[in-house]
């Protein structure tokens, strides 16, 4: 992980909002939201959380917030997301897909 994602990280408040994360080349690879961006941001970099951990501290170099209100949050993401299209957005959908059809079987 960039020493800039690290600091922004540390930098978190617990405010609510949407949040962009960018690769170095300024490509948005993952929209997501929080009603709180301390709790929230900090699990994708968490390697005990989960297997995406390694991905997103190997790629985001990065970290947009935008302050939204809670009742927005939803809507902000969902217009993001079909904005930029993000790679990692898509891969994390299709991954749940596949696992709510199994378990649907």
């Amino acid at each position: 992980m960039n020493t800039n994602v690290r600091q922004q990280l540390d930098e978190l408040s617990d405010a609510s909002g949407v949040y962009v994360m960018s690769d170095a080349r300024g490509k948005v690879i993952y929209v997501g939201k929080a009603e709180s961006f301390r709790h929230r941001i900090g699990v994708h970099f968490d390697p005990n959380a989960d297997d995406q951990a390694a991905l997103f501290d190997a790629e985001v170099e990065e970290i947009e917030l935008i302050d939204v209100r809670i009742p927005m949050l939803r809507e902000r993401e969902r217009l993001l997301v079909r904005r930029y299209r993000p790679r990692l957005n898509t891969q994390l959908v299709n991954e749940q897909y596949k696992v709510r059809r199994r378990q649907s079987r």
